[in-house]
């Protein structure tokens, strides 16, 4: 899966930026609502700096459009997420389809 550096949501543009003093601070990863910054930290395996950048852009809306998700369920929705891009199989784009 790729993490792009740059994406919206709800109309903010949000840049997406590695820093390793967020291990020196116990986290793997941050949302900076005003700045619209997300923060992975760098020492993470790449699978788990995927699940982390699908965890924060999950916090960044549920933030923008007040949806009052608990943590445990937005933790629980990066996984399910993360797993879903990574171990599907095939492209609906492939030529012939319809779309």
């Amino acid at each position: 899966m790729r993490i792009p550096t740059e994406f919206m949501i709800g109309g903010s543009t949000y840049t997406t930026e590695y820093n390793a003093e967020l291990r020196d601070r116990g986290r793997i990863g941050e949302c900076h609502m005003q700045q619209c910054v997300v923060t992975i930290c760098p020492y993470q395996k790449l699978p788990q700096q995927e699940e982390t950048w699908i965890h924060e852009v999950i916090e960044a809306a549920n933030d923008k459009f007040a949806l009052d998700v608990h943590h445990g369920a937005i933790t629980a929705l990066a996984v399910a997420i993360h797993q879903a891009i990574t171990t599907g199989k095939g492209d609906l784009r492939q030529p012939g389809n319809p779309c």
